[in-house]
């Protein structure tokens, strides 16, 4: 019987590759010589995976002498006393381990076995690899499915049909290589077995039915040899996660109560760590937060269900929701999905649930507060959407006068215009249209048909009986990106003769939430959030004023905090200074024309402010540097007011309409604004020496900032700021990209270079566009 005896591994950190492209190896000139290999399986736990079968491992009759089909062995001779730097001389590989009579490379050194059963055949690393190499580089194939067969799932599909799980071991072996010298092997299960029991215990009165379940942000990472005290670097942008395609949940059968069905599961290793921010103790508010935290990467499993059905076998009676419950050792902090090991599970549903419950994603309709930027953050399941509804009672309130009953107009403040084209009343109609869109899924730009759902409507005011004055979106699964989308007044429905834009809103589709509740933490500057981190900084505003503020972990519109990939990915949207819309960073020739700022247009109310609001894709500047506003905005902008608001301050000012202290033209979400002048004092002027506060980065383009110093970042973390510059009008193109990071506040703007010291400068109403960063004040 082929035995196998269990050794730890030893696994470097792990990095992503091709391995497609490599040539398997072949022997090099030497003698090869027969050994005496044995392979144990070691003894099948309680509940632990085995290895040969199509339904359920634990099945009484499994015979582990069976286990093993194939196996392949990599040698590796060492040069130095470093495995890491051993090198491959040999590939041995036999398709029936039953029969084989194993060989391995004469060798007078010591030696590193990797043995490897059940695949298809050599694995793709080429003569000369060291074990580093390969363990850094080429230890895995990348699967495209749970349980397809052959290179596109876990399971190896032997000729003979039957189906059969990788397993892995090392061995080290003192020089030489003789028949006797190899012994046995330990090999252990590549994967986990997931075991799910769901209930619905909910009330006949939540009309709640399920629907499906579905194993989410499986990792795609198969690995050859796999151990359990690693953890391998996750990207956004190549996450190596797929879906397991969803699970009817009618066509699964009930266990003998009649209420419970049992789903199982076989997965990749994919350990994502323990949490700090997610207590230990199992309580439910600890099982919703680990689910309002994860840790990125993490695989989760998913309920599909309807609340509110009157019909459950109508597929659209009801209101969907989603139930998500992240993987690991516990129900809490536990990320970690180990390879040889079985976790059970039983998710029992007493109800509906709350939308408290970071568990619980209702697909109910959003509607938002007035604002001039939303985060949209896609379903995770497909075949979902989900609907945000915003109001375009903002038009109203920068173009109206002060509200005036006898002319029906019910919201007004600024008194932009009182020309009729400008005018709103509650009986004035308006459509909605996308302005620009660079929202992608599966790296194709979406349709704007996929996010605009109501493109008319009539009146501004939500709490006016009668009117319809909202604009609904819609996102579906995998959407990113950002998108404009603004309104024209009509005459009659459909009918744009008007042609202005009077006000137009960025949307920002992601999976970033940083609106979800934090605690402030002394000395801790990093917090996670699903999608990202919200963070604070060192400095004595993040003492007083923003004491118990955030800020987000990315400049305002970027896709990702992975710097180094794509510049538009990281580096977000570039704003002039005190205008709303961005000029996004993915190319401005795609978007943005310019033109020489003036005194006013007959056509148009007066002034700039006026002119970029009514056309959000142009550059505006004007010669010799001077600020892009003109002498007929005077009313309207402020350059002394943050973000050129020049009632910012007023303490009439309807708060209902306009967040307190926050620009009518803030480019920042709900919650959220332009940061203030001394935001980044502490990356500015923080530390010297060994004591420095800030690196620079030239290979990833940027910035680090140490929150309490160099010596102190292991224990802080480090936060990075991207270098991408800003945009100023000189054929089109960006300036100090990659070697300045450039951000607006209030009334001034940070500028870190790689060869000067940091500097603030007064913006005066510059035409210079740059990235922002936003923060909330009370998270």
């Amino acid at each position: 019987m082929k035995r196998l005896l269990l050794y730890g591994l030893s696994i470097l950190a792990l990095a992503a590759c091709n391995p497609s492209e490599l040539t398997p190896a072949g022997p090099q000139d030497r003698a090869l010589v027969a050994v005496d290999l044995s392979l144990d399986i070691a003894p099948v736990e309680a509940g632990m995976p085995a290895t040969k079968t199509d339904w359920e491992p634990d099945d009484p009759a499994y015979d582990a002498a069976q286990a093993v089909k194939s196996v392949a062995i990599l040698q590796f001779e060492w040069e130095d006393g470093s495995a890491a730097g051993a090198r491959l001389i040999y590939q041995y590989f036999t398709a029936d381990w039953a029969s084989a009579k194993p060989v391995l490379a004469a060798s007078a050194r010591k030696n590193t076995l990797v043995v490897v059963a059940n695949v298809q055949g050599k694995l793709p690393v080429v003569d000369g690899t060291t074990y580093g190499d390969f363990l850094e580089r080429m230890n895995y194939n990348l699967l495209d499915a749970i349980d397809g067969p052959g290179s596109s799932g876990l399971w190896y599909l032997a000729p003979d049909g039957d189906r059969y799980l990788r397993m892995s071991g090392t061995k080290e072996l003192e020089p030489p290589v003789t028949p006797s010298s190899v012994g046995a092997v330990t090999l252990r299960r590549n994967c986990a077995k997931v075991v799910v029991k769901v209930r619905n215990d909910a009330p006949e009165a939540d009309g709640l039915v399920l629907d499906a379940v579905q194993m989410r942000d499986v990792n795609r990472k198969y690995y050859y040899l796999a151990g359990d005290a690693w953890k391998d670097e996750y990207s956004t942008i190549t996450p190596f996660r797929f879906d397991d395609p969803a699970r009817p949940y009618g066509a699964a059968p009930y266990e003998a109560d009649g209420k419970t069905k049992t789903f199982t599961f076989f997965l990749p290793a994919n350990l994502r760590g323990v949490s700090s921010f997610v207590g230990t103790d199992d309580t439910r508010e600890n099982q919703s937060r680990k689910s309002r935290y994860p840790n990125p990467g993490a695989t989760c499993f998913s309920i599909f269900a309807r609340y509110g059905c009157t019909d459950p076998s109508d597929p659209d009676n009801g209101t969907p929701i989603v139930y998500t419950y992240y993987l690991g050792a516990n129900l809490t902090d536990d990320f970690n999905l180990a390879p040889n090991r079985k976790y059970s599970y039983e998710f029992f549903l007493p109800g509906k649930g709350g939308d408290s419950d970071g568990r619980v994603d209702d697909m109910k309709a959003v509607v938002l507060p007035d604002a001039n930027a939303y985060m949209l953050h896609p379903p995770k399941g497909g075949g979902l959407e989900r609907k945000y509804s915003f109001p375009v009672r903002r038009a109203a309130v920068f173009w109206n006068s002060e509200p005036n009953a006898s002319r029906d107009i019910t919201v007004g403040y600024y008194g932009g215009s009182n020309e009729e084209e400008y005018r709103l009343s509650e009986h004035s109609q308006w459509a909605a249209e996308i302005i620009w869109n660079d929202v992608f899924r599966d790296g194709h730009r979406v349709a704007d048909s996929e996010l605009l759902e109501v493109t008319e409507g009539t009146g501004f005011d939500p709490d006016h009986a009668g009117s319809q004055p909202y604009v609904t979106v819609k996102v579906s699964k995998g959407m990113y990106g950002n998108a404009l989308v603004g309104i024209r007044k009509t005459a009659t429905p459909g009918d744009k003769s008007y042609g202005d834009i009077l006000w137009s809103w960025h949307l920002w589709v992601t999976d970033y939430d940083p609106d979800v509740p934090v605690t402030k933490r002394d000395g801790t500057y990093i917090y996670p959030v699903p999608g990202g981190e919200v963070h604070r900084y060192g400095g004595t505003v993040w003492q007083t004023t923003y004491e118990n503020a955030f800020t987000m972990d990315r400049n305002l519109g970027a896709v990702t905090t992975v710097w180094g990939v794509a510049d538009y990915y990281s580096h977000g949207n570039y704003y002039q200074y005190g205008r709303k819309d961005p000029m996004y960073g993915n190319g401005i020739g795609s978007h943005i024309t310019q033109r020489m700022a003036t005194a006013g247009n007959t056509h148009i109310s007066p002034g700039n402010i006026r002119y970029g609001i009514h056309h959000p894709t142009e550059y505006l500047r004007m010669d010799q540097g001077r600020a892009w506003n003109g002498p007929g905005d005077s009313d309207v902008c402020d350059p002394n007011k943050p973000w050129a608001d020049p009632r910012v301050d007023d303490p009439a000012r309807p708060a209902v309409w306009l967040e307190p202290g926050k620009s009518v033209y803030d480019p920042c979400p709900p919650g959220w604004q332009i940061p203030v002048g001394s935001t980044y004092a502490d990356l500015s002027t923080g530390g010297t020496g060994e004591n420095r506060h800030r690196a620079w980065d030239a290979q990833l383009y940027g910035c680090w900032y140490y929150p309490e110093g160099y010596p102190n970042r292991d224990a802080t973390g480090a936060i990075f700021f991207p270098a991408a510059g800003h945009i100023i009008w000189n054929g089109g193109s960006y300036r100090f990209r990659h070697t300045a990071v450039n951000l607006y506040m209030e009334n001034t703007a940070l500028d870190v270079q790689a060869d000067r010291n940091p500097s603030n400068s007064r913006t005066n109403m510059n035409p210079t566009a740059e990235p922002v960063r936003c923060v909330k004040k009370n998270q």
